[in-house]
């Protein structure tokens, strides 16, 4: 019997005019990285696409004190970074904790922060955001978590690091970059080991016009 042939991968390609002003997530502000972020990175919670309710991510649960101040997230068991190594609430801890501290990374997200009064992992799944007042934003917090491990030696550039020259980036989220020609193209390849199952596409190429 003539063996099947190999199965084509499956592509979606979007056209697109927007501009790219980074790649990093401490530095973009434009809209095209940002989306782009929710393929790469998991942020703590999500939305529901029927309802836009808020619906786990990253942190499978939460709870906030009674006086609001000080909130709990218990950060999903299992799951990886791209590279393999297993995604802990002190990555979490440490991307709040940088753009609290360093006024370059904290460009994309630092409103977000502003009001933290510490932010802590008591251990690898239990993250504690304690605020100075309430804050109606803990369960939209849209702060792509990256991993420590491979975001500490780049501090000391975060400014200038744009996260677009050494592929593929390392990333949690359903699809990891895996190629960027600035104006020409951006691709992204289905994270296979992805919590919620691999995504239906192959790839999704964004594709300037």
């Amino acid at each position: 019997a003539q063996a099947a042939e190999p199965a084509q991968p499956k592509t979606l390609t979007v056209g697109t005019i927007s501009a790219v002003d980074s790649m990093s997530p401490f530095l973009a502000i434009r809209a095209l990285p940002t989306a782009l972020f929710r393929h790469m990175y998991d942020f703590l919670t999500n939305y529901d696409p029927k309802d836009g309710k808020v619906i786990p991510a990253l942190a499978e649960s939460w709870s906030a004190s009674e006086d609001k101040l000080t909130w709990t997230y218990k950060i999903r068991s299992g799951a990886t970074w791209s590279d393999g190594k297993p995604v802990t609430a002190k990555d979490a801890a440490w991307t709040f904790n940088l753009i609290k501290s360093n006024k370059d990374a904290g460009k994309g997200s630092g409103s977000y922060v502003k009001n933290f009064k510490s932010v802590t992992a008591t251990d690898d799944r239990t993250l504690v955001i304690a605020l100075n007042k309430p804050q109606s934003t803990m369960l939209a917090l849209d702060v792509p978590i990256v991993p420590e491990h491979v975001w500490t030696p780049k501090v000391p550039e975060i400014g200038k690091f744009n996260n677009d020259t050494q592929f593929p980036v390392v990333g949690n989220g359903p699809f990891v970059l895996t190629d960027y020609k600035k104006s020409e193209y951006i691709e992204l390849t289905a994270n296979r080991n992805y919590w919620r199952g691999a995504p239906k596409f192959d790839k999704v190429v964004y594709r300037y016009f």
